[in-house]
């Protein structure tokens, strides 16, 4: 089975593109400090004006502070679950443990010379949209890699997914960049930061979680994208990312509904289920769903589980451990009825 750590990347990077694109305008922040307000006439023994401070609450309600915060948070999330979980699952791949160790070093390392030239060069140039795109594309490459052939340039695909983590760098300069004053970067990185490493601290746990329970990391890796195409959604909805267009109408032909009992296949026995079929798969009544492997005889011929009813496999699990009674597939068909 395929194991990686795929579509975490893009889980944030898009917010990022915000920023990139001059439509972070936490302007709002210098505003609320003071900065841009007419110069007062200067007065000899006049005192320097002591710096206002910025209310947490206001920041709070501004929507591209929040997504700041998500575009800090998701590439921390990311970085964690890379430094938890990469050589775990290079190492369930067939790596030894030293070479995955060795991998995860590579990818490390990458990050000491971008953390040096990514600042400068945000700062050297108006639209950061090229550094976004180059982040998205390489870490895109480095989990394709880490995906379908996990064993082979496995250097090559610790390099990407390394150069694809300047994201980090990047988020920090943004704090700077966006706020113009002093008060106003630690006030919005006070939020980015909080906020941030509330949403990473799920990252590992979830991932780890995730993969206990189903027995694999297809599921985790899954979960990943959902929740990349979650966060978009919720930054098209504040206005920082393009909508992302109308929601596609409800027509019958994509509506399905389960036929009760008989859309289960129930595990008769304890083992390891091993799928027969894929998601979306046209099936039929009395054929194969799958087979249960015994752990305690692994001589023992596998017991075969069988579909009651026609449709199309909707869920199933993936392979991994079972005991009986636990659901491994479920079949659902096309719903005939009139829509309200």
């Amino acid at each position: 089975m395929k194991k990686s750590l795929a579509a975490i990347t893009a889980v944030l990077l898009a917010a990022g593109s915000a920023y990139a694109q001059d439509t972070v305008k936490l302007g709002m922040v210098a505003e609320l400090s003071g900065a841009g307000a007419p110069a007062a006439p200067r007065q000899a023994p006049a005192a320097a004006p002591r710096p206002q401070a910025i209310p947490l609450w206001r920041l709070l309600r501004a929507p591209h502070a929040w997504a700041m915060a998500v575009f800090f948070g998701a590439q921390s999330l990311q970085a964690y679950v890379v430094f938890g979980w990469v050589p775990a699952v290079l190492t369930e791949a067939g790596m030894t443990q030293d070479r995955a160790g060795g991998m995860l070093a590579i990818a490390t390392a990458m990050g000491i010379p971008i953390s040096a030239v990514v600042p400068t060069m945000l700062g050297a140039f108006k639209r950061h949209e090229a550094f976004v795109v180059a982040f998205i594309g390489s870490l895109a490459l480095g989990y394709t890699g880490l995906t379908v052939m996990p064993l082979t340039a496995s250097w090559l695909t610790a390099v990407l997914i390394g150069a694809g983590m300047g994201s980090f760098p990047m988020a920090l300069t943004l704090l700077a960049l966006r706020a113009h004053t002093p008060e106003g970067t630690t006030a919005l990185s006070g939020v980015a930061q909080s906020v941030g490493y509330l949403i990473a601290s799920i990252g590992p746990v979830g991932f780890g979680l995730l993969h206990d329970l189903s027995g694999s990391y297809t599921v985790s890796l899954v979960a990943l994208a959902i929740c990349r195409r979650g966060v978009r959604n919720v930054l098209g909805h504040l206005g920082v990312l393009p909508p992302t267009g109308k929601t596609p109408e409800a027509r019958p032909e994509n509506i399905l509904r389960i036929p009760g009992h008989d859309g289960y296949v129930l595990a008769t026995t304890d083992g390891v289920f091993e799928p027969f079929h894929a998601l979306g798969a046209t099936v039929h009544a009395g054929q194969a769903a799958g087979r249960i492997h015994n752990l305690a005889n692994p001589a023992r011929e596998p017991e075969t589980v069988f579909y009651l009813s026609d449709g199309i496999v909707y869920g199933r699990r993936q392979p991994g451990r079972v005991v009986i009674g636990n659901c491994c597939v479920t079949v659902a068909r096309r719903y005939e009825g009139e829509l309200a």
